[in-house]
């Protein structure tokens, strides 16, 4: 896996050069969930890939068989899932399925690019431009005619549409220190009771929240997108608890020491 230092290098660079939250983006208002038609998405494909590919709390936290998905034909369902979703309409399904529709086509796109690139040890690694640490600006995507990139999708749709800081347990950057890629596929139906689960099972993890000492070590991603979460450090601790176990809660309402900030880009792969 990568080292520490070098891992440290390229986080200043990676948190700098993503992150667009533009209220104003005309992707926002292309895909502006306002449809409250009742039809469905299907996700089988993308479910039937997690049943074949996802290790669920292996070695504390669930992994990806990259390997084995990256092996001849194997990618097929993979492919032809993404292909179905870049022909979906999802401004013709209601609020939720949108929501859910983009959760899944990021997190898809995202273990596709892995796979596309293997092997690799971190997804630091790629980048189409000789300056990039990561994918995340790179074009993967093309859904209404808008060729859309993974920052796209989390960035200029899904936190400016929705507001729902709860996104960040949601969609997956393939990395160990990343709240951990659901066994179950997202849908309109279960959305709620996913992104609850995501964020409570995270934040119960020593990935997202444990005590050194007096200190209380906890995601960067809650130093990185502090905004969606609360405008102090003591009001995102407080939100955070509002998504945690009764235990972990209690530890963050109750924190009056230092809080570090710590992350692991390795990648979440079986081996």
């Amino acid at each position: 896996m990568m080292r520490a230092s070098f891992v440290s290098l390229l986080v200043t660079l990676l948190i700098a050069g993503c992150g667009n939250n533009d209220s104003t983006d005309d992707l926002a208002e292309q895909f502006r969930a306002n449809t409250a038609d009742g039809s469905r998405i299907d996700h089988s494909d993308w479910q039937q890939v997690l049943n074949d590919y996802l290790v669920p709390s292996y070695a504390g936290l669930n992994r990806v068989d990259y390997a084995g998905l990256a092996t001849a034909g194997s990618t097929g369902q993979l492919d032809r899932y993404l292909t179905a979703m870049s022909a979906v309409d999802p401004e013709m399904h209601p609020a939720d399925e949108q929501m859910a529709y983009w959760i899944n086509v990021y997190n898809a796109l995202t273990v596709q690019r892995i796979v596309e690139d293997w092997p690799v040890e971190s997804i630091l690694e790629l980048g189409d431009s000789a300056l990039a640490r990561g994918p995340w600006g790179d074009p993967a995507i093309t859904v209404n005619g808008r060729t859309l990139s993974l920052d796209d999708i989390e960035h200029r749709i899904l936190r400016v549409i929705w507001e729902e800081p709860r996104i960040h347990f949601a969609v997956n950057c393939a990395s160990v220190g990343c709240p951990d890629l659901q066994p179950i596929a997202f849908t309109g139906a279960n959305l709620e009771s996913q992104l609850r689960l995501g964020a409570r099972n995270y934040l119960a993890s020593p990935r997202g929240v444990v005590r050194e000492g007096d200190a209380l070590l906890v995601s960067s991603l809650f130093q990185w997108y502090a905004d969606d979460f609360g405008d102090s450090p003591e009001a995102v601790l407080d939100r955070l608890a509002d998504f945690a176990d009764q235990d972990t809660a209690k530890r963050l309402r109750s924190h009056d020491g230092p809080l570090r900030y710590a992350y692991d880009w390795s990648l979440n792969a079986t081996q």
